[in-house]
């Protein structure tokens, strides 16, 4: 991360003050640098709504959410509330919103599952295999002006054949990633690294093109204490279709020892 600019660690974004005054409300506050163009990662915005969920359902671990982005959040105070929608012994389904002033950001709906005894025991597809591992690859140096604000907020290793904007036939990305200021790495910052790289799609494309997500949905396959802070995970992401400014893409993500953290689909559209 550049040194001579401010900025505010994930880990700090990520502690939520809780309202006194209405149970299950939180705030934060987003500052400029967690910016995607005219808005606020989505990532980030997942992972600020997991926390928030997470504080009020216990005893289950997060297995999937589905988010829609309904507006941009802008640098400033966000507000969180959760609304818990059904509970019962195996599953929790809860609903964060994201709001700013009297508008809502972003709502994300989130199901918590505990562990069941189970016949099948399937580890998920393997990564593809990196000819260096990621500490041997060259670090992807945050450029000002050229690229995302947020992304200096994390540690890439591309490992892509194809650039962005290359003309590429097949849509895919595939490379490392780690965070750089989180204090701890899990489900919430699993949701922010498995969207921290491009749509794939734009390695399809021949002229940059603003875009951004509509609706995510992300599922967790392996429940794991939490990732060591600086350890590297493995991407993935290829693009399912694209036609009339939207574009389906899947996305995976695997820690350093090959196990599979999270399956992704995302809509992209092009922005105006």
């Amino acid at each position: 991360m550049s040194s001579n600019r401010h900025t505010t660690p994930l880990h700090k974004v990520l502690k939520l003050r809780a309202d006194a005054a209405r149970p299950r409300a939180f705030a934060t506050d987003i500052p400029p640098d967690w910016s995607q163009g005219r808005a606020t990662f989505a990532g980030l915005l997942a992972a600020i709504a997991i926390r928030g969920l997470q504080s009020s359902v216990q005893g289950k671990p997060l297995r999937s959410f589905v988010m829609d982005c309904l507006a941009p959040a802008t640098p400033g105070e966000l507000s969180i509330e959760v609304e818990l929608l059904c509970t019962s012994k195996s599953l929790a389904h809860a609903r964060a919103t994201l709001s700013q002033g009297d508008h809502a950001c972003a709502v994300l709906m989130g199901t918590f599952g505990a562990t069941q005894s189970s016949a099948l025991s399937l580890p998920g597809p393997a990564a593809q295999p990196s000819v260096l591992p990621p500490e041997q690859l060259v670090q992807l140096p945050y450029i000002e002006g050229a690229m995302p604000v947020f992304t200096q907020h994390f540690d890439y290793r591309w490992t892509s054949t194809h650039g962005l904007f290359s003309g590429a036939e097949n849509g895919e990305i595939t490379g490392f990633v780690r965070a750089l200021d989180a204090d701890r790495v899990d489900v919430a910052v699993i949701a922010a690294l498995i969207d921290s790289f491009p749509p794939p799609v734009l390695t399809q494309l021949r002229a940059p093109a603003p875009s951004s997500t509509a609706t995510w949905m992300v599922n967790f396959t392996h429940a794991r204490p939490a990732l060591a802070p600086n350890e590297f995970c493995r991407y993935e992401s290829r693009t399912n279709s694209a036609s009339g400014g939207y574009a389906s893409f899947d996305a995976k993500l695997w820690d350093a020892e090959g196990h599979l953290l999270a399956e992704s689909r995302q809509l992209a559209v092009e922005s105006a």
